[in-house]
């Protein structure tokens, strides 16, 4: 072999090296955006039932101020139907931004296609946002002027806060570890203040004082929607594990290898305490509007896997471009509106 020729040789392996920890390293951050914005998405319905809870309370509290309270009632009730355009449309591109790193990170020819998809829906999303905004203003207002629930006001804000979070870090590319980061904090911290301060108001209002349609809007959207989350989260928390087995080669496959699926199993574990995090303050909420509506709802432990033991199972491989076809995409939800 001729100088030129090893020297080739050598230029064409590096740049393969380097090609195979570019992919790798893809394929560890569309693996962990994905599971992230599913996660989170789960946070964001909780956050919605809080916001619909606070509703029902803050109606049954106004509607006791005679003829003025009813027709704040009514405007309450407005504000939210209001709403619920503008979280669908937030919710959508959350749901496309999900399918598209999903489709990255599994090499699917509809990539392009969710990718054009987002590019659209970003623009609306941010629109819903600041009609958010402003309706959020109004019930605000509205409260002050009747009932000046403290902890009403509090997940008002807090509720759009988490959404603006959802909708400042939608974009095409996977999230830096910094803005995951960032999204992170901002919905998990402001999804505790909404769900704590909406369980607060639940407990004080009795079942006989709801309106049948305010109890519907509790027993269809609110604990309807608490069995879907808790179902959602058990499923996020099993896939977590079977994309660890997948890009970890356990399935016969090329996969990450060790370093890199040592740092997404330390990722998923962050995710999987997050959603255990939430779970406990959401749990018991979900209970308490439960019985508000004649409904028991059981809360799953959601036990953690051992990432770790996956790591020492499937060392990974580093001699071809990982190829994940088999690797299952992370659920999410969509909102589905009481009215």
């Amino acid at each position: 072999m001729s100088r030129k020729t090893f020297l080739w040789t050598v230029t064409v392996l590096l740049l393969l090296g380097a090609g195979l920890v570019i992919a790798q390293m893809a394929l560890d951050a569309l693996a962990l955006n994905e599971t992230s914005v599913a996660a989170e998405t789960q946070e964001l319905q909780g956050v919605q039932g809080a916001d619909e809870t606070t509703m029902v309370v803050q109606k049954t509290k106004m509607q006791k101020s005679g003829a003025a309270g009813k027709k704040a009632s009514a405007s309450m009730d407005e504000i939210h139907k209001k709403k619920l355009p503008e979280y669908r449309t937030i919710n959508g591109a959350l749901d496309t931004q999900k399918k598209l790193y999903s489709a990255q990170r599994e090499n699917d020819p509809q990539a392009s296609r969710l990718a054009a998809a987002l590019k659209k829906e970003i623009p609306r999303a941010k629109e819903s946002l600041k009609k958010l905004r402003g309706l959020t203003d109004q019930e605000i207002a509205l409260i002050k002027s009747t009932t000046k629930d403290a902890q009403a006001i509090k997940v008002a804000e807090s509720s759009y806060a988490s959404w603006k979070s959802a909708v400042d870090h939608l974009k095409e590319q996977p999230l830096t570890d910094k803005e995951l980061k960032a999204r992170n904090e901002g919905i998990r911290k402001n999804s505790e203040v909404a769900v704590a301060n909406a369980h607060d108001q639940a407990k004080t209002v009795k079942s006989e004082e709801l309106a049948p349609e305010d109890k519907n809007v509790l027993k269809s959207n609110v604990v309807g929607g608490a069995k879907n989350i808790f179902s959602n989260l058990q499923q996020i928390m099993n896939n977590m594990q079977s994309v660890m087995n997948a890009l970890g080669g356990v399935s016969g496959g090329a996969g990450l290898n060790i370093n890199a699926l040592q740092g997404l199993g330390g990722a998923f574990q962050g995710v999987a305490k997050q959603m255990q995090g939430f779970l406990g303050t959401y749990g018991p909420f979900a209970q308490t509007v439960g019985a508000l509506v004649g409904e028991q709802i059981s809360v799953p432990a959601l036990s953690i896997p051992d990432f770790s033991s996956m790591v020492k199972m499937g060392g990974g491989s580093v001699s071809s471009v990982p190829s994940t076809p088999s690797v299952p995409s992370v659920p999410g939800v969509k909102f589905k509106p009481p009215f």
